[in-house]
């Protein structure tokens, strides 16, 4: 799990979550969760107003509907799925992907990247450095505007976070 902030009072975090039973999801009260497919499936998750939403295809962001967490119920195998929870205060985007040669990460000002490789292989570089990830390996791209660009480039599926008015990142693994 990567966050930034305290346990309690995060501004937001990401996680990779195995859901292997049916259940109800954890309540956030306060905070906006995306959602993403990354293996398994299908899951479907309902609400107790009646909405219901299939995550699904895999690699394909969801956003969930404030207020009360949904129940989840699985098909035919266990979801791995991927969750970014933020305060309503911060523009999150939770985009897993593809990794097919480049990428191009601009540095802005109050702009943090959280990049996750899922599968595969890449090296990240900005200015004069260069950062090997491998799959389950992630990195944190603090925005203060002084880099210009950095670039991703490799091959393997992704899970990137861009968070837009942070504070610094805290990691803790769970």
């Amino acid at each position: 799990m990567w966050r930034c902030g305290d346990p309690e009072t995060f501004r937001w975090r990401l996680s990779i979550a195995r859901i292997d039973r049916a259940g109800p999801f954890s309540a956030f009260p306060q905070h906006q969760r995306r959602i993403a497919l990354l293996d398994g499936g299908p899951l479907e998750l309902a609400w107790a107003d009646g909405r219901a939403m299939t995550v699904a295809p895999r690699l394909k962001a969801h956003r969930l509907p404030d207020g009360e967490p949904p129940v989840a119920a699985l098909g035919e195998a266990p979801a791995l799925v991927a969750n970014l929870i933020h305060v309503p205060e911060v523009e999150a985007e939770l985009i897993p992907r593809p990794l097919v040669g480049s990428m191009v990460f601009f540095d802005q000002r109050d702009t943090d990247w959280l990049i996750l490789m899922l599968s595969g292989e890449a090296e990240f570089r900005i200015g004069g450095r260069h950062q090997w990830l491998g799959s389950g390996h992630a990195l944190h791209l603090a925005g203060d505007g002084s880099e210009g660009r950095g670039v991703l480039e490799g091959g393997g599926e992704v899970v990137l976070a861009r968070v837009r008015g942070t504070d610094v990142l805290t990691r803790r693994d769970v």
